[in-house]
């Protein structure tokens, strides 16, 4: 027989699962967007990279929607350890063509690239900033 199959699934503890980390995520407003998606980004609690998916009505039926987003886990999957670490993700989708895997890959690498930068910029996020504001 051949060799046994590793497992090749995006972890749960990867994946942002609740309405609150979302809506934190919105809040920050840190984003940017190409044809496929607009990518939100910021600081996270855990050591690797996060991610959350967003899929509107607009890009289609619920077949359309679920098959959306395993392209885009199976995208992040391949390039997750490129990201930086302790760094939350969330993907809206955009209505239009389906991309590819590989097209998805290459507009997150650049978009994530993008945001990274202007995390850098604000001196540990806006999240930072934020705090600083509220305790002021």
């Amino acid at each position: 027989m051949g060799k046994p199959r590793t497992r090749t699934t995006l972890p749960r503890s990867v994946r942002i699962r609740s309405r609150a980390d979302f809506k934190r995520m919105f809040e920050v407003r840190l984003r940017a967007s190409d044809r496929w998606i607009t990518l939100y980004g910021r600081g996270g609690p855990a050591r690797h990279a996060r991610l959350g998916i967003a899929v509107g009505r607009a890009v289609g039926s619920a077949v359309h929607r679920n098959r959306r987003k395993r392209l885009v886990r199976e995208a992040f999957r391949r390039i997750r350890h490129e990201l930086p670490p302790q760094t939350d993700w969330v993907i809206v989708l955009r209505p239009g063509p389906e991309p590819t895997v590989g097209q998805l890959q290459d507009s997150i690498r650049q978009l994530a690239r993008r945001l990274s930068d202007k995390m850098k910029i604000n001196h540990g996020g806006p999240e930072t900033r934020r705090t600083q504001e509220r305790e002021s």
